[in-house]
């Protein structure tokens, strides 16, 4: 009789409900070859009991193969490609290792596409007037946030209803590119597309950069329901697009922007009274499109966000260098995450602070939230996060994000 012992993690299940994995969409898309279709990968989740899957490749519909991407940092939602007119098959390969094998895990998907189903715009160009000033053509711009986040702006302004001159802009579509951005809720995405706007002032309004002054005239426009999309992008990844619902309201909020620029900060936004609201709010519910859940974005319709406009308490997070052991140092004076704790130096008699960690599906595993008066608090986060993988983290200091990014264990 021999005894011995036996690594469970080299036992890799590859059952035959496996193709339950994997879900995806597929939809019109023009940019695709004749007008076809074009697939969006959305998650492979695995049964929590199987942990041995580090990579993944893709066997496109015409059996030509992807690299070997990581599940932690090429997750699958960013992965999309055009199929033709009918039915197509592709297939995932779930590697254990860093290489192909005769063990690999394959998943087979078929998907139709008809490419004669007429596509309904639901989206609105501008919103409602209330004077008749026509907007400016749409423009864009790129930025790079604080975090990494890399985002594109669409926009509209006008200088509207004289006498008062009012300086109005709205966002119409917001555009973002990779990981970082999911670290951000949609409220936090279109103010940081906001005020990158205002302190560049593509718009020409007034107060101008690099000059002293505040006008009072500042309006911004939002439509009062959006919804988010997927759209695959110039190399066949996928980016995810925000953009306003047809029919929506409009939600109103004026704003005095004060310029100086030898202060810090420069640039100060104050809201003058409280934001016009419809009432009612009645966005068009739109079908769900998606199997699965993609808990950080709103796939199932439109939703209501003149909440978005609520600028008052709006600090740009600050960027966090992070170690693959989830080391982050120096967090404005105030946080230090360092072999599993938190460091919170209370400068003021009482201190409240949040603190959130959430996996890549969305999924709350941690959340931290106390009022504290000690000068110097720890919080003991070693045990929070038991498996390996790619986390994101939020932390509020009195209610204010303060900061986002990334944990890599």
């Amino acid at each position: 009789m021999f005894t011995g012992e036996v690594n469970l993690s080299d036992c890799c299940p590859c059952p035959t409900n496996r193709d339950s994995w994997l879900t995806y969409v597929g939809k019109r898309d023009r940019s695709c070859p004749s007008g076809s279709c074009r697939v969006f990968l959305t998650g492979i989740n695995f049964p929590e009991n199987i942990t041995c899957y580090n990579n993944y490749m893709i066997e496109y519909p015409n059996q030509t193969m992807s690299g070997i991407l990581n599940l932690e940092m090429n997750p699958p939602w960013t992965k999309s490609f055009c199929i033709g007119s009918g039915s197509s098959t592709f297939r995932i390969f779930l590697l254990k290792g860093s290489y192909p094998g005769v063990d690999d895990c394959i998943i087979s998907k078929t998907v139709s596409c008809d490419s004669t189903v007429v596509e309904v715009d639901t989206t609105t160009s501008i919103c409602p007037l209330d004077c008749p000033e026509a907007w400016s053509i749409e423009s864009s711009r790129f930025y790079t946030l604080s975090n990494g986040c890399n985002i594109r702006v669409y926009y509209r302004s006008r200088i509207a209803c004289p006498p008062s001159n009012y300086q109005d802009l709205q966002v119409t579509k917001i555009i973002y590119f990779n990981n970082n951005c999911l670290s951000l809720t949609e409220k936090e995405l279109y103010q940081k597309a906001v005020y990158r706007l205002i302190e560049e002032d593509p718009m020409g309004f007034n107060p101008r950069p690099k000059t002293i002054g505040c006008f009072d005239t500042w309006r911004i426009m939002n439509a009062s329901c959006w919804k988010t999309e997927l759209m695959g992008g110039p190399f066949g990844e996928t980016v995810i697009v925000k953009i306003m619902c047809k029919d929506s309201n409009c939600c109103i909020q004026r704003y005095m922007v004060c310029r100086d620029s030898t202060q810090t900060p420069s640039l100060n936004i104050v809201p003058i009274g409280n934001p016009i609201i419809p009432n009612p709010i009645n966005c068009s519910v739109l079908p769900d499109q998606l199997t699965n859940k993609m808990p950080w974005v709103y796939f199932q319709g439109c939703h209501t966000t003149c909440d978005w406009l609520q600028m008052e308490h709006y600090w740009d997070p600050i960027t966090m260098k992070t170690s693959l052991n989830g080391t982050i140092e120096n967090f404005k004076g105030l946080l230090v995450l360092n072999q599993g704790s938190v460091l919170f130096n209370c400068p003021k008699s009482t201190c409240k602070i949040q603190i959130d960690i959430f996996n890549l599906l969305g999924q709350s595993i941690y959340s931290f939230n106390e009022s504290s008066g000690e000068a110097t608090k720890e919080i003991d986060i070693s045990n929070v996060i038991n498996t390996k993988g790619l986390f994101f983290y939020r932390i509020y200091i009195d209610g204010v994000l303060a900061g986002t990014g990334k944990i890599i264990k």
